[in-house]
């Protein structure tokens, strides 16, 4: 009897012990770390912490719209592309209408200059006075561009590529294609006072070897390309304008040099499709470019080929518009060359790459000096007032917007929500 008493007392004692132990995992056994402002936490008060420090939110306001903390991120990038890096947090960028006013923004313009052999070798009526004497394109293409860029020192940032280099041979030989990348003159506002002194002599002849070499335009659109992309400054409207007297040769797939002088060079094309795509638009000017077909003989010039047709092609690759209803001036005489390198010009300034607000903002109307201007259907201003999408965040003020924007008067770009 007392062992049994005994037996049940124990089995008593063993499961109160155990029933213990089980509520010992759920209660709190005491401190076990240290809270945010250093006092002794429990675990559930650190439990009770974090899920409070992983549920907050935080809502910061940028200029052009409201945003949330993202990813981590530098100023080398990490965000997505309507986000942007602040304090090393990603910002979602939300868009807000809002109407942006801005001045004049000078254009980038890439002068590339023929100075092959037959600029020198060609003379013309220059102007149109019989008692004096003619002279060589080259001589009034100096004399021209010189005064021309002078006059828009402060509307334009010049550079200039002479195509081929200066001191390339005058020979039937590769050499006599060369064209470097770097330019003659860099990219630069106030550029346009160096160029009577770097274009080779206007005095140049035939005799003399630094008016001389083919004709490689493919590879001087696309190292003209080079340097205005790299340009530091993006929100400028890039250019290329190109003056020239006859079709391009030099092909860089010719077997022979009888085919790389004797043979039209069709990647002149490509390179001018290529610029226009890269952002980079080019205007053709050509100095009594031939509405013949080229002899077949050793001389230089493609055989066969109509350089009027050619040049005609290329001015149509370049995405400008057409002028007083033609794809490109052909100069005949010094007038018709200044009036053509302004017609350009006039069309390069009203350009515009109008980079819109963060987000997704969508242009939605143009105005100059306060009036609205009509948005016109195409890529052609034709005599139309108003202004043209070119595409991208390009633009093109057209006629009397033009010169208004031109005098002086504020662009007024606005922006909606899409």
């Amino acid at each position: 009897m007392g062992r049994a008493v005994v037996g049940s007392e124990r089995a008593l004692w063993i499961g109160a012990l155990l029933l213990v132990s089980t509520l010992a995992c759920f209660v709190d056994p005491g401190p076990v770390g240290l809270g945010s402002d250093g006092s002794t936490m429990t675990t559930t008060e650190a439990t009770s912490e974090a899920t409070e420090a992983t549920s907050e939110v935080t809502t910061t306001t940028l200029t052009g719209g409201s945003s949330t903390t993202g990813p981590e991120c530098d100023e080398g990038g990490g965000c997505g592309i309507d986000e942007v890096c602040v304090d090393g947090v990603c910002e979602l960028l939300v868009c807000e209408p809002q109407t942006i006013t801005r001045g004049y923004s000078e254009p980038l313009v890439m002068l590339l200059v023929d100075k092959s052999r037959s600029m020198v070798t060609n003379t013309w009526d220059h102007d149109g006075i019989p008692d004096t004497p003619p002279e060589t394109r080259w001589k009034t293409l100096h004399a021209t561009l010189s005064a021309v860029a002078a006059g828009e020192e402060a509307n334009v940032d010049f550079g200039l590529k002479l195509f081929p280099d200066i001191g390339v041979p005058a020979g039937y030989e590769s050499a006599a294609c060369g064209v470097s990348a770097a330019p003659d003159i860099p990219l630069a506002p106030g550029a346009s006072a160096s160029l009577p002194s770097v274009l080779p002599d206007a005095e140049a002849t035939s005799m003399m070897s630094t008016i001389a070499g083919g004709t490689p335009a493919s590879a001087a659109i696309l190292g003209a390309v080079e340097q205005l992309v790299d340009f530091e400054q993006t929100d400028r409207a890039l250019f290329i304008l190109m003056l020239t007297d006859g079709a391009a040769n030099c092909r860089s797939d010719a077997a022979d040099d009888n085919e790389r002088f004797e043979s039209y060079d069709e990647s002149v094309i490509v390179s001018a499709q290529e610029a226009v795509a890269a952002g980079v638009e080019v205007g053709v000017l050509g100095l009594d470019v031939s509405g013949e077909a080229n002899p077949v003989a050793v001389d230089g010039k493609p055989d066969s080929v109509v350089p009027l047709e050619v040049v005609t092609a290329l001015a149509l690759s370049g995405g400008l518009p057409m002028i007083d209803g033609a794809a490109f001036t052909n100069a005949v005489d010094q007038s018709t060359l200044e009036v053509g390198l302004r017609g350009l010009l006039k069309v390069m300034r009203c350009t515009i790459v109008a980079t819109p607000p963060p987000g997704d903002a969508l242009l939605s109307s143009v105005s100059v000096g306060g009036a609205v201007a009509p948005s016109l259907p195409g890529q052609d201003c034709g005599l139309e007032v108003g202004w043209l999408s070119l595409g991208g965040d390009r633009l093109r003020l057209c006629g009397e917007t033009c010169s208004s924007y031109l005098s002086g008067e504020s662009l007024g770009l606005d922006y909606v929500c899409g």
